[in-house]
């Protein structure tokens, strides 16, 4: 067991349930439209936030489809997203309220760090009643730059206030192990729809199941 004083959690496919939904959403958005869905290309941007994959999208098809052929698959994506989080049916993952109350009962804090919109994090956060577990929220927005660059959980780690091997980061996703990599902060993965390759398992300190088990671990 490690001793940690304050834990970094990332929002879509580590706390919530959301990350399979972004992948459905994104190939209805694309049949609607008429563009060639392709699983491994979305899936390079889990945990990357909009803005890359914006770029990317357009890079990848303005020439053989237009760029409104893009901008209309992407506002249609946005679309879909937003009524599915409308719908209230985005659950919590498997042990997140357990380790929030064990968080709380040891006197460890939690902050949010997410490369999503910060208005989709309040309002999810909200929608699952976790507001009042986390003492901030830190967004790309705040940072004008998404994972996998560090800027994001060294803006956390400064606001909690603690040195870096004293803060732990859980992280679903490639882009957030490599940026917990890029910010010197010990991290776990929980893996979500990115599975762990050998480079994910060697920076990551350990690779769990489910949040149950980072209690074990902390």
């Amino acid at each position: 067991m490690n001793t940690f004083k304050a834990i970094i959690f990332d929002m879509d496919g580590l706390m919530l349930d959301t990350e399979g939904m972004y992948g459905a959403t994104s190939e209805k958005a694309a049949a609607l439209v008429g563009l060639p869905y392709s699983d491994a290309f979305e899936r390079q941007f889990t945990g990357a936030g909009f803005d890359l994959r914006q770029r990317k999208y357009h890079e990848a098809y303005d020439k053989e489809l237009g760029a409104d052929v893009v901008d209309a698959f992407l506002d249609k994506c946005d679309e879909l997203v937003q009524a599915e989080f409308n719908s209230g049916n985005i659950d919590k993952k498997e042990g997140l309220d357990n380790l929030l109350a064990y968080a709380q009962n040891h006197d460890i804090q939690c902050i949010v760090a997410s490369s999503n919109n910060r208005d989709a994090v309040e309002n999810l956060l909200d929608a699952n009643q976790l507001t009042d577990k986390f003492v901030d929220i830190v967004t790309s927005a705040d940072v004008d730059i998404a994972k996998p660059n560090p800027a994001i959980f060294n803006l956390a780690q400064q606001k909690l206030g603690f040195q870096k091997e004293e803060v732990l980061i859980l992280e679903d996703s490639k882009n957030g192990i490599l940026a917990a990599k890029n910010a010197g902060i010990p991290v776990i993965m929980i893996p979500d729809v990115i599975q762990p390759t050998a480079e994910l398992k060697d920076i990551a300190h350990a690779v769990l199941p489910s949040l149950n088990q980072v209690i074990d671990y902390i």
